[in-house]
């Protein structure tokens, strides 16, 4: 008697067609792989890079804002005031064509030529209203800012002036 060691079984299966099937099953698995790794390239680019943006655009528009309010503490002296003020001006910049940046700058601006806060909160808004209602926008208001500085700080008005405001 043959011991198991010994004993070799020969079996005739055919396995080409296995084969065949394996071959076809990997083909469409590589083809798979290909497909989610062009979603996921797709996705970086269509998710990820502009969400990167946006998050460096909030950082500036935070420093920028940062350094607004920095300004409107030196002129007004302390925290505390510059904080009741930033309350009164986030009001100002609810008006049509304001926007809180813009309206902490030209409040600064006119406040570091004399004009005190009230009355460069009530400019602002007469300003601000008159850019709308003509359909300018940030740069004409910029402009308008500007130009009151400069009377304000000179003490008279320069036809120069009354253009850039007109």
């Amino acid at each position: 008697m043959a011991n198991a060691a010994q004993l070799n079984l020969k079996l005739g299966i055919d396995v080409s067609s296995l084969s065949r099937e394996l071959g076809k099953v990997e083909s469409r698995m590589t083809k798979f792989g290909s497909q989610m790794q062009n979603i996921g390239s797709t996705m970086t680019q269509s998710i990820t890079l502009p969400l990167l943006g946006v998050g460096a655009a909030s950082l500036k528009a935070f420093a920028d804002m940062e350094k607004l309010e920095n300004g409107l503490i030196a002129i007004m002296g302390t925290s505390e005031g510059a904080k009741e003020e930033l309350d009164k001006l986030r009001k100002v910049a609810e008006n049509p064509g304001l926007a809180l940046p813009q309206v902490v700058q030209a409040s600064a601006s006119l406040q570091s030529v004399g004009m005190s806060a009230d009355a460069a909160r009530e400019t602002i808004t007469q300003f601000g209203n008159a850019v709308a209602r003509s359909g300018g926008g940030a740069e004409q208001f910029s402009g308008v800012t500007l130009a009151l500085s400069q009377i304000s700080a000179v003490g008279k008005v320069t036809q120069e002036d009354l253009n850039q405001i007109k």
